[in-house]
């Protein structure tokens, strides 16, 4: 697993600080939990106890606090009042919409990634007498 750079201090999530540069705790806190929900390290439904995470990963509550409140501007966690916080449900409809993007980023990411195909060259091209695939005329 590789955990990705954490975000910065006061900006959106998803946006990475550059390596070397330091990170809130907040963000270190959000960082390490995305993670563990991410790679079902923290399965759906479990809680996810502030006191808990505070001293496993040795900080105080507030960053804890940040960072769960970030989790669930991102759905990855769920707040209820009076209860706790809890990592959010896998729904079919939600994989199934996953699978879909995965799908169509994944066929043009590789279609991006491959060279163009080569254009003929030799005694089809001078005779005129080349495949269709490449746009010329077939000489026939």
């Amino acid at each position: 697993m590789v955990p990705s750079a954490p975000s910065a201090p006061g900006s959106p999530a998803g946006e990475q600080v550059a390596p070397g540069a330091s990170a809130s705790l907040g963000d270190r806190v959000y960082s390490t939990l995305r993670d563990e929900i991410v790679f079902l390290e923290l399965p759906p439904g479990s809680p996810v106890r502030e006191v808990d995470v505070a001293r496993r990963l040795g900080v105080g509550r507030t960053p804890v606090r940040e960072a769960l409140q970030r989790l669930a501007m991102n759905y990855l966690v769920e707040l209820l009042p009076g209860r706790g916080a809890f990592v959010s449900p896998i729904s079919l409809p939600d994989l199934v919409k996953i699978s879909e993007i995965r799908l169509q980023l994944e066929s043009a990411s590789s279609w991006k990634a491959s060279p163009p195909p080569a254009r003929p060259s030799g005694p089809a091209m001078q005779t005129g007498r080349c495949c269709a695939a490449c746009g010329t005329r077939s000489g026939r």
